[in-house]
């Protein structure tokens, strides 16, 4: 026979886990949108694997923290269309102590923060683990303990490396309408023409290759000041290769290939070095003659 005891115990136990299973089940209601500024100048993101900081200035976004350096646009307007177009569909629970389980605590969720222009505090959102295969993700809004299926952004849109908000291009001109490359005692000219491109005067493809792939430049990272000023250790002291462009107006600018795999790049009047993958940089190792030279 089971005790009386047993009984009563087995009730209140049946009871709590009862009560525990309806925190977990999502509640029913209007699904909303998330209220994002309407004139975002300011974007914070601090995720398990970067903090940076964005700020939109004379209409354009740069990095200012942890460097200051011309932002990414694609990725910052990516993000907040992402929030502009955030549908919180369902609320899962309020106990803070089941945050963990939707990676909403400090070191597994990424915290977004978003100034309107003349506002001294951000809108905030609080970006966990996905939610199962989708564009949706669990999240917290501000201070509001809720957690929320919220479906239009997944945890990837904006959990990613702090050089991916920082704009990767090299040139930030295409007008290019000479180039010397010099290697050695010896250079090259290349020059456009009225169709084509030429190399001491003769058209060539490889020049016209190479021309692209400068256009083209873009870095997987960067080093930064101060150890970019130690030329030395990345070649780039007494650099092998270098290339003077010329553009159709303005000041030309040269270019210096550096040693290594990545190839550090050093842009005249830039202090941060561009490390470019050595396979990117193919047309211009060396110089192929025009045909029939």
């Amino acid at each position: 026979m089971v005790p009386k005891w047993f009984k009563i115990l087995a009730a209140v136990v049946g009871t709590l886990a009862a009560v525990y299973a309806l925190t977990l089940i999502p509640r029913s209601g209007r699904p909303r949108t998330f209220s994002v500024p309407a004139d975002p100048v300011k974007l914070r993101v601090e995720s398990p694997s970067s903090k940076s900081t964005l700020e939109k200035k004379g209409g354009v976004w740069r990095v200012t923290d942890p460097v200051d350096w011309p932002a990414d646009e694609g990725s910052v307007l990516r993000v907040l269309s992402g929030l502009k177009g955030l549908i919180l569909e369902s609320e899962i629970t309020r106990r803070p102590e089941s945050y963990a389980q939707y990676e909403l605590v400090e070191g597994k969720e990424t915290h977004l923060s978003v100034w309107e222009k003349g506002e001294k505090s951000p809108v905030e959102l609080f970006l966990g683990k996905n939610a199962g295969f989708t564009d949706r993700a669990y999240v917290r809004v501000g201070k509001d303990p809720a957690v929320y299926i919220a479906a239009g952004m997944s945890r990837e849109a904006a959990d990613f490396p702090a050089v991916r908000w920082r704009d990767r291009s090299v040139m930030d001109r295409t007008d290019i309408v000479r180039v010397r490359r010099t290697e050695g005692e010896g250079s090259v000219h290349l020059e456009k023409s009225s169709s084509s491109w030429t190399v001491d005067g003769k058209p060539s493809a490889w020049a016209s290759s190479c021309v692209s792939t400068i256009r083209s430049l873009t870095a997987d990272d960067f080093v930064d000041p101060p150890a970019a000023a130690d030329l030395a250790k990345y070649g780039l002291d007494k650099p092998a290769v270098s290339f003077e462009i010329s553009f159709s107006s303005g000041t030309p600018v040269t270019l210096s290939l550096g040693i290594g795999d990545p190839r550090p790049i050093r842009k005249e009047g830039v202090e941060t070095l561009f490390l470019v993958p050595a396979n990117r940089l193919e047309p211009l190792e060396k110089v192929v003659p025009p045909a029939g030279k």
